[in-house]
């Protein structure tokens, strides 16, 4: 893992954007469905339920009394290539629907800007923090191979030490 990502997964501040982010997509969600339960069909219900599970997703992993069920249950969520595009989705997917109460429209913007922000973190910073750590260590694009239950940079990826 890249020494940007993994400062930034360690830090409390991440740790807070990240369930503060959840909470909005979940707020968002649910102020949504009680809004406007009366003039939304059955597919917008079932969007703003999937809105708040994906919610409870995202803010999950960094709640201590959940993280060793996150990890098991949403395993894509703890590498930064997969949350970073998990957030993305989201943000579109949270977006406000044409018909949306004023209030619920708001704060579906700011969770859906939440959302996009720290997707675009976590993929700079995953991005750019991986490739400057196998850059240092002299590795080359390669597979990884799973290692019992780690997955390993294949060794032969390995260039020789000079």
């Amino acid at each position: 893992m890249g020494r940007l990502w993994g400062t930034l997964q360690d830090s409390t501040l991440f740790c807070i954007a990240s369930v503060l982010t959840g909470s909005l997509v979940i707020a968002a969600s649910v102020l949504a469905l009680v809004l406007s339960f009366h003039s939304v069909g059955i597919l917008r219900v079932v969007q703003l339920l999937w809105n708040a599970c994906f919610g409870v997703v995202i803010a999950l992993p960094y709640i201590e009394a959940f993280a060793s069920h996150a990890e098991r249950l949403v395993g894509f969520v703890h590498t930064w290539l997969g949350r970073g595009t998990f957030l993305l989705y989201v943000g579109c997917f949270v977006l406000p629907h044409e018909n949306a109460a004023s209030a619920s429209r708001i704060l579906s913007i700011v969770a859906a800007c939440a959302c996009f922000l720290s997707g675009a973190v976590e993929l700079f910073a995953g991005c750019c923090g991986y490739q400057e750590s196998r850059v240092l260590s002299g590795e080359t694009a390669a597979p990884l191979i799973k290692e019992g239950d780690n997955w390993q940079v294949s060794q032969a990826s390995k260039k020789a030490p000079p």
